[in-house]
């Protein structure tokens, strides 16, 4: 009974040894002297060939900063609604004639300073 082994013998080229390609990991009859197979050879021909591990990890790279950005965003947005709605309040009372000796715009100039250094 033939065997999976008998039949790779059989359509393996001579001289060429099945190994793992060094750019995609798929196993495959490479010549001694070879590292990549015909497939990874034209790309990277044509440009940059990465792993199929490279660009997973790329794009769990990429995925973990986005996450990352959107929850700074949702941040910024937070303290901006804040900070604007207490602006809102403090304009209102100052221009509503309510006088406590400039406390209110100096605690707002000090809320706008935290705003700038959050949102850089």
């Amino acid at each position: 009974m033939p065997k999976v082994v008998d039949a790779a013998r059989v359509t393996t080229p001579p001289s060429a040894v099945w190994r793992s390609c060094t750019t995609c990991d798929h196993l495959v009859p490479l010549a001694p002297d070879t590292a990549r197979c015909p497939r990874c050879q034209h790309l990277s021909a044509t440009g940059p060939a990465f792993t199929e591990r490279e660009l997973a990890e790329a794009r769990a790279d990429l995925a973990e900063a986005c996450a990352h950005c959107r929850t700074r965003l949702d941040r910024i947005d937070a303290v901006n609604a804040f900070l604007t709605g207490y602006l809102g309040t403090v304009v209102t009372a100052v221009l509503g004639g309510r006088n406590d000796g400039g406390a209110s715009l100096r605690r707002a100039a000090a809320l706008y300073a935290v705003r700038k250094q959050v949102i850089a």
